[in-house]
């Protein structure tokens, strides 16, 4: 038997500041916007360099991806720290079902907005960049989860800091006032107890994060496509991206196995293509270029590893604890 009381029907709700600057998860999310944005066109441009055979160009182009990289994070910190003065107002909602964060700040969504129309209009690699920047910060104007979605909660009675997460990261911070951190803590750990009962164990992998992983290991299979130096026969790298994907999303007794497949296709197939046909490095840039193409196969073959195993695979969920 639980020894937590039951958890409240009344709702508990205030409005508070949210720290934007000294916030580890809006940092992370920041990180996340800015890199998603401008890696995903860094990477077009960088297929297409190579496609031409322009090695020598990758060099410069990757400085200039990292320069709009930096100038980007820096930008949406900026905004943070001028535009809203450091800090966002927030509504907190917990009731019987979940906990419920609601952005009250007009400003913010007038931004996110602007972000998203004004790249649409101007168009090109920044201007898509802005636009899914903007959807990606509107999307999270208002989020909630229920307590059956959540596993753990961890609270900071000093700063009022509250993580809830699932079985692999936090998916929502918030801050509680004095007055209201312990209810606020009693409340989220006594819901997450209640749900716990008649909740089955999950031992898979999230759906949305199945989705992400598939759709960059499509990504960085294009990528690899697109004429490197180190010539590995399209099929191979076709049969690559399908056996990864298959990994992801195979039931997880399964996954250890496909994982070391996985893992031991990238390594056959690296070592036969250096032995049947080695790169030619004479042409200015392409050792870089082979170091671009090497990484990505390295990260092919640390998933088929970390999948063979058993890191990605979910053991019971847990029930809310207090720090």
């Amino acid at each position: 038997m639980s020894t937590i009381p039951p958890v409240s029907r009344e709702m508990l709700t205030w409005i508070g500041d949210y720290p934007i600057l000294r916030n580890r998860t809006v940092a992370i999310s920041l990180f996340a916007v800015a890199t998603i944005s401008v890696g995903l066109v860094g990477l077009l441009l960088i297929g297409l360099a190579v496609g031409d055979g322009n090695y020598e160009f990758v060099a410069q182009l990757l400085k200039i991806i990292g320069g709009i990289w930096l100038g980007f994070l820096l930008m949406l910190f900026g905004i943070g720290a001028v535009f809203f003065g450091g800090k966002m107002p927030m509504e907190v909602i917990i009731d019987e079902r979940g906990v419920i964060q609601i952005q009250r700040s007009d400003r913010a969504k007038f931004a996110n907005r602007a972000a998203m129309i004004g790249g649409l209009l101007v168009g090109g690699a920044r201007g898509f960049t802005a636009a899914g920047a903007g959807m990606l910060a509107a999307s999270r104007e208002s989020e909630g989860f229920e307590y059956g979605d959540l596993r753990v909660v961890r609270g900071n009675a000093r700063t009022g800091e509250i993580r809830l997460k699932d079985d692999w990261h936090t998916v929502m911070q918030i801050f509680a006032p004095a007055e209201h951190y312990d209810e606020a803590m009693r409340r989220i750990e006594s819901g997450i107890a209640e749900a716990g009962e008649s909740r089955l164990a999950r031992t898979d992998i999230p759906s949305a994060t199945k989705v992400l992983v598939s759709l960059g290991a499509v990504i960085f299979g294009a990528f690899l496509l697109a004429g490197f130096p180190l010539s590995i026969p399209i099929p191979g790298l076709l049969i690559l991206v399908a056996i990864t994907i298959a990994t992801i999303v195979i039931r997880p007794e399964w996954r250890p196995i496909f994982g070391w497949v996985t893992a031991a296709l990238v390594a056959v197939g690296v070592v036969m293509a250096f032995q049947v046909a080695p790169p030619m490095l004479s042409e200015p840039g392409a050792g870089l270029v082979l170091g671009i193409q090497l990484l990505a196969l390295g990260l092919f073959l640390l998933f088929g590893v970390c999948a063979g195993l058993g890191v990605f695979n979910l053991q019971t969920g847990g029930r809310g604890t207090r720090s």
